[in-house]
């Protein structure tokens, strides 16, 4: 009786390498190219501003609303987060060639500001589109509501 040999054979040795090359090839695309990664995390970065930006304004906590500002400079994007004289949170994300439309205008160098009512309300809706290779869009609801996709009528 032979004994049982153990071990892997040449086509799982084989399979093994042709994944690891397929899932090295993805994986290095997000580092060659890290505009497409900027674009998705700026508007993730925005996303979790406005959701914050909502709870303060339902929270309620001054009679001033909570205003949420957008500036972009030549290399990056600036959020802030204020209520009254109060700053509540900053943050940045740097653009990598990335660009942004605001309503379905190029967002150029500057600011614009949002305002949440002390029901969360955001006024209107406003539709953000966050692209270099792919876009990334983004739709603040007219309820104070943000989500990751194109605004609906």
């Amino acid at each position: 009786m032979k004994p049982h040999a153990s071990g892997f054979t040449l086509v799982e040795l084989v399979m093994v390498l042709v994944l690891l090359g397929v899932l090295s090839t993805i994986g290095s695309s997000l580092f060659a190219r890290p505009d497409s990664f900027s674009a998705l995390s700026a508007r993730d970065q925005l996303q979790a501003m406005m959701l914050l930006a909502q709870q303060r304004a339902l929270a309620n906590i001054s009679a001033s609303p909570v205003v949420l500002t957008l500036e972009q400079t030549g290399d990056e994007w600036r959020f802030h987060l204020s209520q009254g004289s109060v700053v509540f949170q900053e943050r940045q994300a740097p653009r990598h060639n990335a660009a942004l439309s605001f309503n379905g205008s190029a967002f150029s160098n500057g600011q614009t500001s949002f305002t949440f009512a002390s029901d969360a309300s955001a006024g209107s809706n406003y539709q953000f589109v966050f692209s270099s290779g792919t876009t990334h869009p983004l739709c603040l609801a007219a309820s104070g509501f943000a989500y990751p996709a194109t605004c609906q009528p």
